[in-house]
């Protein structure tokens, strides 16, 4: 099983110190949701009954690396797992 992941920051720029601190911190949030994912089991992440667990674990994760403000939801556009 191979796991893809991406991230974007998008509809920041209302909040622009979030917004800067994210594009200054996208590696590591890149990495947190890479570790995420990598731990968790194939089939918990097929199943779209989790796709909220992930959703709220992945604030949580992203959430512990900012300072400047904080994630109140999180939306995939893009979600491929192979």
């Amino acid at each position: 099983d191979k796991l893809v992941t991406g991230v974007q920051t998008c509809a920041l720029p209302i909040y622009p110190v979030l917004y800067t601190e994210m594009q200054d911190k996208l590696t590591t949030l890149r990495d947190a949701i890479y570790y995420y994912m990598k731990n968790k089991d194939f089939a918990f992440l097929i199943d779209p009954d989790n796709a909220e667990t992930i959703r709220e674990d992945l604030v949580v994760a992203i959430n512990h690396y900012l300072v400047q403000g904080e994630l109140k939801n999180l939306y995939f556009d893009q979600y491929l797992l192979q």
